[in-house]
């Protein structure tokens, strides 16, 4: 799983360069995994692993945040992803991720990742829509 950013990855130099081996191995350990590439099988694993470990910390987060109202940014996610979701649908003739190959489910991820611009309209349809579910399910 990707780490969050903290102030060093905005700094541009390349600790690589300085000589200091742990500077190094800590600049690579920083920027491991944060290219955008596709997880391997090896990973995927090893983030389920670690999903597992973290399951009743998550669970307390969300339950917490259950309570809170959606900020925009918050909306604007859910409405991406839905949108996002919705294309993968047509694209899949309506099966679910679970049920396709992982070569069909990327080639068809691949695919969608190719029409942000489509994405964002959709998203931007569909996000009274997720405000009003927002509204509904707090009550």
């Amino acid at each position: 799983m990707a780490q969050p950013l903290s102030f060093k990855d905005f700094i541009a130099v390349d600790y690589t360069q300085t000589g200091d081996d742990l500077l190094a191995y800590q600049a690579h350990k920083r920027h491991r995994g944060t290219i955008g590439e596709a997880i391997s099988l090896q990973g995927r694993r090893a983030l389920s692993r670690a999903m597992k470990r973290r399951k009743n910390q998550l669970a307390l987060a969300r339950r917490r945040n259950r309570q809170k109202t959606a900020g925009q940014s918050r909306l604007q996610t859910r409405s991406t992803r839905q949108a996002r979701n919705q294309l993968f649908k047509r694209f899949s003739g309506g099966k679910s991720r679970g049920s396709l190959t992982p070569t069909r489910r990327a080639g068809i991820e691949k695919k969608v990742q190719s029409m942000q611009g489509r994405i964002k309209a959709i998203a931007r349809k569909i996000l009274p829509d997720v405000r009003k579910a927002d509204k509904s399910r707090r009550g």
